[in-house]
């Protein structure tokens, strides 16, 4: 049997944002994470920063291949 995971995130009125797991998403994350000798919150956290950088990477290298050098081309509508 195969169980989705369900994440999203939000923004609060003070503007930051988190991630919102359900009970059963983060139960999963809490026992993968105790196996490993850590807390859920750092196995998150960690794989949060990991995506982070590859995004950014994948970002400038699209920017160059475009050959844009405008810094707001990813904003215009």
């Amino acid at each position: 049997m195969t169980q989705k995971i369900t994440l999203e995130w939000t923004q609060y009125k003070d503007g930051f944002r988190a991630l919102v797991f359900d009970p059963e998403t983060w139960a999963a994350f809490e026992k993968v994470a105790q196996s490993q000798g850590k807390t859920a919150q750092h196995l998150i956290s960690t794989a949060v920063a990991a995506s982070v950088g590859t995004v950014i990477m994948d970002n400038y290298k699209l920017n160059r291949w475009l050959n844009s050098d405008d810094p707001d081309f990813f904003r215009q509508r």
